[in-house]
C-alpha cells in the first residue's frame, strides 16, 4: 500500500492475472479477516463508504485503486490493509478468489509532508555493534520527495521515569542528546524516496 497524507485514505497497486473483481478495506489489527468478512464489509474498521471498495469490476493486468475520505479512522495508528479478487466466471463474492495478506497501513497525520512507503523493520538481528533499520519514505508531492529521518533505540523495558519516545524528544537529538534513548541513534538523516 501507499499512504498518502493528502487523503485520509491508502492506495493500493497489484497485478490481476484475470478479469474479475476486488473488494478492499483497512481492518483493525485484532480483526481476523477472511474473505467472507472482506466480502461482506463487516471487517472494516471504517464505517465510510469510501473507505471500501466493493465488487469493483477489474481487468487483467497492472491496477492501481484508492480507498479516500477514511476519516473515522484515527492517525497514527496501525491498521492492516486487505485486498480481495476473484474471476469473473461466477457471481461476484462466492468466496473462490484470492486473499492478499493483511499490508500494515497508518493513517498519516493531515498536511504532514512526509510519510512512510513502507514502514520500518529491522533489517537484521540487532546486535550490541549494530542495529539496521529499513524503512522507504514518500514525500509530499513529486516535487518535495525528499526529507529527514530521526531513528533511536529505546529500551522496552526501562525505568518509569524515561520519556517515551514523542516526535519533539526525537528532534532533540539535532542538540545532542535524547532523553531516554540507548545510545543508539541517528539525527537529522537525509533521506529521498529510495529504500533506507
Amino acid at each position: 500500500p501507499f499512504y498518502s497524507p493528502a487523503v485520509r485514505g491508502a492506495q493500493v497497486e497489484f497485478t490481476a492475472l484475470l478479469p474479475g473483481y476486488l473488494w478492499v478495506l483497512i481492518a483493525e489489527v485484532e480483526t481476523k479477516v477472511d474473505e467472507m468478512s472482506l466480502v461482506t464489509g463487516s471487517a472494516s474498521a471504517s464505517q465510510e463508504e469510501k473507505c471500501r471498495i466493493s465488487a469493483q469490476p477489474i481487468s487483467a493486468g497492472f491496477q492501481i485503486w484508492s480507498l479516500i475520505e477514511c476519516n473515522d479512522l484515527e492517525s497514527l495508528k496501525l491498521y492492516k490493509y486487505y485486498a480481495y479478487i476473484e474471476d469473473d466466471l461466477g457471481p461476484p463474492g462466492a468466496g473462490d478468489g484470492h486473499l492478499s495478506l493483511g499490508f500494515d497501513t497508518i493513517i498519516p497525520i493531515p498536511n504532514t509532508r512526509n510519510h512512510f512507503l513502507d514502514l520500518p523493520t529491522l533489517g537484521a538481528e540487532p546486535t550490541t555493534d549494530i542495529v539496521v533499520v529499513n524503512f522507504t519514505a514518500r514525500g509530499y508531492s513529486a516535487n518535495n520527495r525528499n526529507g529527514k529521518a530521526w531513528v533511536a533505540l529505546y529500551s522496552a523495558g526501562g525505568p518509569k521515569n524515561i520519556v517515551e519516545a514523542t516526535a519533539q524528544n526525537m528532534l532533540d537529538m539535532d542538540h545532542g542528546y535524547l532523553l531516554g534513548a540507548e545510545r543508539c541513534f541517528v539525527s537529522s538523516m537525509a533521506v529521498t524516496d529510495e529504500p533506507v
